[in-house]
């Protein structure tokens, strides 16, 4: 004969529902933690592409200064900044035949200095980027 079991014993057939509503807010407090992490991540590497653009840029300038010998007559007699940009063109890799507002992240301007030895100036949507 085998034994019957406890009348207090009782297979558990899942969770009960206290169990699941804490699962749930712990699901949910770790999710919002997850978010306000990374709220600030977009706008913060879209400052360090438009940064790493400028270098880019700036690496072009000393190189067509060094390659070109009328360099510096060419750069003040150049009437904007995207005439100066098409100077430095063949100087910066994958910018081939692009004009400078192409070549620029949008909401983000590029600004070029009097001479070849100033860095491009960057400015964004939370303003002025130094690098």
């Amino acid at each position: 004969m085998q034994p019957s079991p406890s009348p207090t014993f009782r297979a558990r057939r899942g969770f009960t529902l206290v169990e699941i509503i804490c699962v749930v807010l712990l699901m949910a407090i770790v999710t919002g933690i997850g978010l306000f992490m990374l709220k600030g991540t977009i706008p913060a590497g879209q400052d360090r592409n438009a940064i790493a653009l400028a270098n880019s840029i700036n690496a072009a300038q000393q190189a067509y200064e060094m390659r070109v010998s009328t360099a510096l007559t060419n750069w003040t007699g150049a009437a904007s900044d995207n005439a100066r940009f098409q100077l430095i063109n063949p100087y910066i890799p994958f910018a081939s035949g692009q004009t400078l507002a192409a070549f620029t992240p949008a909401g983000y301007t590029f600004v070029f200095g009097a001479n070849l030895d100033t860095k491009v100036s960057v400015t964004g949507p939370s303003g002025a980027l130094s690098y």
